[in-house]
């Protein structure tokens, strides 16, 4: 009895100590103090014998915690270590949603405090507290939201500081201590790491009446391994869609460079790829895969990535050097466009392995066989293009009927089509996103010496043009 009282006392006044840790100014008062008992260190010991770390945190339920599914999602052992050094055992898995990347698992402890999840949707700008891992006892971290977007369906808060991977899973608090978001993404390589986390609302949406799984009885790795391919598959599959976009991109603002184009700045489209690009990027780099296959086209694809965002760099500070330059377009925005020309013609051909591996993947994976449009299979040459000629005019693999540039004195421009217009149909013919430009140039070689209808879109409205074909293409 006596000891049990000496327990209770110590825990009491460790915790007490924790609350009058010496506050930053960055820390938000009190509330945010209160929050430290409820916050957990995860080790995590995963069926293919690898040790992981973690962090998670009490909320909805006495015994359960909240900490991101990618972590755990292999694990046969989880211990669970609170601030004050306690530890204590992780029965097992209660609830998981792996599109959001969140888990719901219990704690073989009672009657500590939790946290409070408040699904109210912060605001750009807005700051948060994160804490971390490294150094939990004094180290809370006031950062921003500096943006919030939607990324294939899920929500996504992108962080301004750059974090350890071990803090994923961990809380991410208001000024009133309340959870408004988990940690849960960290991307990136070589240092730069881009964190993201999720909204509250998702956590508020796991089950944590479900019956609990011991981590003993989950599927390991190998035996969920189809599941996983999937994921990773399409992944790769959408990575070579950013790639192929983008390259079509930086070529047209190349274009635009002409005579003193540059003078009107870097335009906005190339800006906004960019951000998409650093998004897929932080998604493949934070994928793993125990197939020596999807290793290498992973390893491939960020790499890729990263030429890619290095090379729209360079693009860029070459613009503004020329458009603040009283020289104009001088030897070093030359130069700078010349380094991201030699980032960009690498690709595909200049990465080891890398076509015989898409073809690889492609013949034995269903999930990148309808994940990968036919462009890219043009595009690295696995298939030839069966029209023949070109149209004068680049598309999205993302949106093959849009003609995002067309080309002057070229086919599409003699044709009458507009740079921006959305090809719909040639005579009784209606073209679906998931096929490719060159269905068309087939079907206008069938009309060559001829008149025909084509329905397009331009500016909003739907319109139809008459095509005079050339006899010859």
């Amino acid at each position: 009895m006596i000891k049990t009282k000496m327990k209770t006392a110590g825990y009491a006044l460790s915790i007490i100590s924790l609350l009058l840790i010496t506050s930053k100014d960055c820390w938000g008062g009190d509330e945010l103090k209160k929050t430290l008992p409820s916050i957990i260190t995860l080790k995590i010991e995963t069926k293919d014998s690898r040790t992981v770390n973690a962090m998670a945190f009490l909320a909805i339920e006495n015994g359960v915690a909240v900490t991101s599914w990618q972590k755990v999602n292999n694990a046969k052992k989880v211990t669970a270590k609170f601030p004050n050094g306690e530890e204590f055992e992780s029965l097992g898995l209660i609830d998981k949603d792996p599109k959001h990347n969140l888990a719901l698992i219990k704690i073989k402890v009672f009657g500590r405090p939790m946290l409070s999840c408040n699904p109210a949707e912060p605001t750009a700008k807005s700051k948060v507290y994160i804490w971390d891992i490294k150094d939990l006892e004094s180290n809370i971290n006031e950062i921003t939201i500096d943006k919030i977007e939607i990324s294939q369906g899920v929500k996504l808060y992108y962080l301004s500081s750059l974090l350890s991977t071990e803090n994923t899973g961990g809380p991410l608090l208001n000024a009133k201590g309340e959870v408004i978001g988990v940690l849960g993404l960290i991307g990136g390589q070589d240092g730069k790491k881009l964190s993201i986390g999720l909204p509250s609302a998702y956590v508020l949406g796991l089950d944590a009446n479900l019956p609990m799984q011991p981590w003993q009885t989950l599927k390991s790795a190998a035996s969920s391994s189809a599941q996983q391919n999937d994921i990773v598959d399409k992944q790769i599959a959408d990575a070579l869609v950013q790639i192929h976009d983008h390259h079509d991109i930086i070529n047209w603002t190349a274009g635009q460079m002409y005579g003193q184009g540059f003078r009107q700045g870097v335009p906005k489209l190339l800006y906004k790829n960019m951000e998409e690009v650093k998004t897929t990027f932080s998604e493949v780099s934070a994928l793993r895969s125990a197939d020596p296959l999807r290793a290498r086209l992973l390893q491939n694809t960020t790499r890729a990535l990263k030429s890619y965002l290095q090379a729209t760099e360079l693009v860029t500070k070459a613009i503004i050097i020329g458009q603040s330059s009283s020289k104009g377009w001088g030897a070093q925005p030359q130069d700078l466009f010349s380094r991201a020309g030699v980032l960009m013609d690498k690709f595909p051909q200049g990465y080891k392995n890398l076509v015989a591996d898409v073809k690889q993947l492609l013949e034995s994976s269903d999930q990148f066989k309808s994940s990968l449009p036919i462009k890219i299979k043009y595009w690295f040459k696995i298939i030839e293009r069966p029209s023949g000629f070109s149209l004068g005019a680049n598309s999205f693999a993302r949106n093959p009927f849009q003609l995002f540039r067309v080309r002057s004195s070229k086919l599409a421009d003699n044709l009458g089509f507009r740079s921006g217009d959305t090809i719909i149909s040639l005579g009784d013919r209606e073209f679906k996103p998931t096929g490719d430009i060159e269905e068309f140039k087939v079907l206008l070689k069938s009309y060559v010496g001829q008149k025909v209808e084509v329905k397009i879109k331009r500016n909003d409205k739907i319109q139809t043009i008459i095509l005079n074909i050339p006899k010859t293409l």
